[in-house]
């Protein structure tokens, strides 16, 4: 296997989501993106009322990665429901 360019950068695209339920019991849920590697987060904007099909077409560049996969850091995606303080997970 031929070893990738250390400078190599990767570039993720948040399109959309489908969820299963809503998370708010009252009015549609307010669903945001964090995607985290090695400390860093990035953040997609808050779809107000985007409810079970949020749409954000965001695109991230994340640059010297292969430094990262090669410590064995681990990329995470995760959706959360905007609500105030405190942050709903619900994928």
């Amino acid at each position: 296997m031929s070893e990738l360019n250390i400078n190599c950068k990767l570039k993720i695209t948040l399109e959309k989501a489908t969820f299963l339920h809503d998370a708010d019991m009252f009015g549609k849920q307010d669903p945001f993106v964090k995607i985290t590697c090695s400390g860093i987060t990035y953040k997609t904007k808050v779809i107000e009322e985007g409810g079970k099909n949020p749409v954000w077409n965001e695109t991230f560049e994340m640059t010297k990665i292969m430094e990262e996969v090669n410590k064995g850091e681990k990329l995470h995606i995760r959706c959360f429901d905007s609500d105030g303080p405190i942050d709903d997970h619900i994928g």
